[in-house]
Parts: C-alpha cells; sequence; structure tokens
C-alpha cells in the first residue's frame, strides 16, 4: 500500500500503538470493534487502515517509532509471531 506522507501522522499512530502494546483495555476494545476504536483516535481513513492490516513496513516507513510498532505486533497481530512481524517489516518482495 502507498500512502502520502501529508495523510499520516506518525505521532498521532504512536499513540495508539503504545495504548495497543501495554493498555488492556485499548487491546480489548480494539479485538471487540477494531474500527470504533479507531475512530477515537482520529484516524484518519488511510492511518486506520494501516492499523488494522498490520502493515508494520509502511507504518515504519512514514516514521512511527519501532518500539511502538513491536509492542503493537506482539500484543495483537493474531500469529504473535516475531519472525512474522521481521518479514513482514522487510516489505514488499
Amino acid at each position: 500500500m502507498e500512502a502520502t506522507q501529508h495523510t499520516l501522522r506518525p505521532e498521532r499512530l504512536e499513540r495508539l500503538l503504545f495504548d495497543l502494546g501495554i493498555k488492556r483495555d485499548v487491546k480489548t476494545a480494539f479485538k471487540a470493534d477494531p474500527d470504533k476504536l479507531l475512530q477515537s483516535y482520529r484516524l484518519t481513513e488511510a492511518e486506520a487502515r494501516l492499523v488494522k492490516e498490520f502493515d508494520v513496513y509502511e507504518l515504519a516507513r512514514i516514521g512511527v517509532n519501532s518500539m511502538a510498532l513491536m509492542g503493537y505486533w506482539i500484543q495483537n497481530e493474531p500469529s504473535r509471531s516475531l519472525s512474522a512481524y521481521l518479514q513482514k517489516l522487510k516489505g514488499p518482495q
């Protein structure tokens, strides 16, 4: 997915991803209704799509903090696999 820089704000995404990595209530809300949770963080459609698709490659490319990305992935991505995270972080092959 190619998203334009001006529509994506790393600092807003980082707040959400840090919360998804450490706050149980946020993780529970994300699993129950991702769209509702993402609306509460006032994300753009493009930002919400990156989060729902676990697109860590694109999130990293736009400058989202790597520790926020890893915590978000390990706590929320269905496989919770570190090797899958590292592979996805490499981007399209």
